[in-house]
């Protein structure tokens, strides 16, 4: 099973439909989106690291984490928590 196959496996587990995602397999990525934002997801050159790619304001960012980490981390991007105040 590919990389990006075992994190939207995770994923799938709790997508209830908030957002929505497309698995491209001809050129490996995964695309999620929610209104005003959109990340990809692809492999990185390390044997179990994924690369997340997402614009915040304008600036592109890029980071890398092992497969494990990355639903927490998309959940965390795609849905933040409002700080209390």
């Amino acid at each position: 099973m590919s990389r990006l196959d075992q994190v939207m496996g995770t994923l799938l587990e709790t997508w209830d439909q908030r957002y929505t995602f497309r698995h491209e397999r001809t050129e490996p990525r995964l695309s999620f989106e929610v209104p005003g934002f959109t990340l990809d997801v692809v492999e990185a050159a390390g044997e179990d690291e994924v690369a997340l790619h997402f614009e915040e304001a304008g600036v592109k960012h890029r980071a890398e984490c092992s497969v494990e980490e990355a639903p927490r981390i998309i959940e965390a991007l795609l849905f933040p928590e409002e700080e209390e105040g």
